[in-house]
Parts: C-alpha cells; sequence; structure tokens
C-alpha cells in the first residue's frame, strides 16, 4: 500500500515544504536586513509536533548545505 505524504492548508502544500520554507524565509529575512548580523536563534510554536519535528529536520540538512532547502534544487 502505498502511503499518501502528509499535506496542510486548503492548498495541500507537503508538510516538509512548510518546513522547509518556514527555515528559508528566517534565513533569507535574516540575510537582508542591512547592518544587522544573522538571526541566531529563532523560536517557532505550531500545535502539530510533527511539523516541528520537520523543521528540526529542515534545519540539520539546512546546516550541511544551505541548498538543501531551497525548492528549486
Amino acid at each position: 500500500m502505498l502511503r499518501k505524504k502528509k499535506q496542510i492548508g486548503i492548498f495541500d502544500v507537503p508538510e516538509s515544504l512548510c518546513a522547509a520554507m518556514y527555515l528559508k524565509g528566517i534565513t533569507d529575512f535574516s540575510r537582508k536586513v542591512p547592518g544587522k548580523r544573522q538571526v541566531e536563534e529563532f523560536h517557532i510554536i505550531d500545535i502539530k509536533d510533527d511539523i516541528l519535528n520537520l523543521i528540526q529536520d529542515a534545519y540539520q540538512k539546512w546546516k550541511k548545505d544551505p541548498l538543501s532547502i531551497d525548492p528549486e534544487n
């Protein structure tokens, strides 16, 4: 039996993509703020633990390879 990927929102976006885009938004914004250092810490609150786990996974991947969370790669 094929297992369907979890999707969220009204557009059925895959959860893993949402998690990666949270992180991409934070890192992109951090780089574009003039005269400021990059974000060193951030906190995300969600009622679904699995989303938070996916964000942590995306962060670990990003630390090894920043392009790993880019949907165009």
